[in-house]
């Protein structure tokens, strides 16, 4: 998610954290903001919804789809860097 917002902020849009819906509102702009394509986006917005799931509903996440979100996440956080710069980890 911070990996995403760091996207769109880079293209001078600040979404509206106050209002629900931001976070998805975040990654579903990718495809705009660093060219992720639509397939991946829906798997990004899987792990979303299943983090919502656990946070807010206690619903159990195995460590499979959270190594696989880890994954993702740093293969993400890299694309950005590469695309708007910033400092390497």
């Amino acid at each position: 998610m911070q990996a995403a917002l760091a996207a769109m902020r880079s293209h001078g849009y600040r979404p509206a954290t106050s209002e629900p819906g931001h976070h998805q509102l975040v990654i579903q702009a990718l495809p705009k903001t660093i060219g992720v394509p639509a397939a991946r986006v829906a798997v990004l917005d899987a792990f979303r919804k299943a983090r919502n799931q656990m946070g807010y509903r206690g619903v159990p996440v195995s460590n499979a789809v959270a190594n696989e979100c880890v994954d993702e996440g740093r293969r993400l956080l890299a694309e950005v860097r590469a695309r708007v710069g910033g400092a390497s980890a």
